[in-house]
C-alpha cells in the first residue's frame, strides 16, 4: 500500500472519531506536522489549536534537504538501528548538547529502537513526505496556529516554518537557537511553556 499524508490525516480523523473526541488541539512534529495541516483543511471542525513543528507546507515554495545530507540520511543499508541512530545524531540534536549529555543520548537511542521502523516502511514514508503540497491551501487554516522550530534544523530546514508563518494568516512563530530537528527534545522545557501558554490562550478565545 501507498502511504501519503492525507490517508494519514484520514486515519487521525477516524481516530479520533472512534475515540468520541469531537473537537481537540493537534499538534504535529516533522511528518507529523504535515498530517496536521491536512487534519486541518479536511476537518476544520475537529480542530480547535494547531502546533506545528519543524515541519513545511512542501511544494513550489518549501526549502528541501541538502541533496549530499540527504543521501547520507536514506543511506541506511547494512547497518543497525542503533548504527543509524548514531549516525544521524546529529540531525536531531547539537553537538554541545550531544558531547554534554551521553546518558540521554544512550537512552534515545535503547528507546528508538523499541518500535524501529522496519526499512520498507521507512522509503514508503520518505516517498509519501516528498509527495506532500499544502502550499496552496494552508492559507485556508482557520484554527489559531503556533509554529515552532530550531534555527539549525537540516532535515526540514529552519526556512521552511518561516514560509508556513507567512502563508498562514494570524500564526504564531517562535524560534530556538541552536535547536536541530529534535528541537523540541533537547529545549523540552521551553517547547513545552510555549505550547502550554498557547493552548491556554486558544482555550480563552
Amino acid at each position: 500500500m501507498d502511504y501519503s499524508i492525507p490517508l494519514f490525516a484520514a486515519d487521525t480523523a477516524r481516530l479520533l472519531e472512534g475515540l468520541k473526541v469531537e473537537r481537540s488541539h493537534v499538534l504535529g512534529v516533522s511528518m507529523g506536522g504535515y498530517i496536521a495541516q491536512e487534519l486541518a483543511l479536511a476537518r476544520p471542525e475537529m480542530v480547535a489549536g494547531l502546533v506545528l513543528g519543524c515541519t513545511s507546507c512542501g511544494g513550489d515554495p518549501a526549502v528541501y534537504m541538502d541533496p549530499v545530507e540527504r543521501a547520507a540520511f536514506t543511506t541506511n543499508q547494512g547497518l543497525s538501528p542503533e548504527q543509524i541512530l548514531y549516525k544521524d545524531m546529529h540531525i536531531y540534536f547539537s553537538d554541545e548538547f550531544v558531547a554534554g549529555n551521553p546518558e540521554f543520548i544512550e537512552r534515545f537511542v535503547e528507546i528508538s529502537q523499541l518500535h524501529y521502523q522496519p526499512a520498507d516502511a521507512f522509503l514508503r514514508q520518505v516517498e509519501a513526505c516528498n509527495r506532500h503540497d499544502t502550499a496552496a491551501r494552508v492559507g485556508g487554516i482557520s484554527a489559531p496556529t503556533l509554529i515552532l522550530s530550531g534555527d539549525d534544523d537540516h532535515l526540514v530546514p529552519t526556512e521552511n516554518s518561516r514560509i508556513l508563518h507567512r502563508l498562514i494568516p494570524g500564526s504564531r512563530l517562535r524560534m530556538f537557537p541552536g535547536g536541530r530537528h529534535a528541537f523540541f527534545i533537547e529545549f523540552h522545557q521551553e517547547f513545552n511553556s510555549e505550547v502550554v501558554e498557547f493552548l491556554a490562550a486558544c482555550g480563552k478565545s
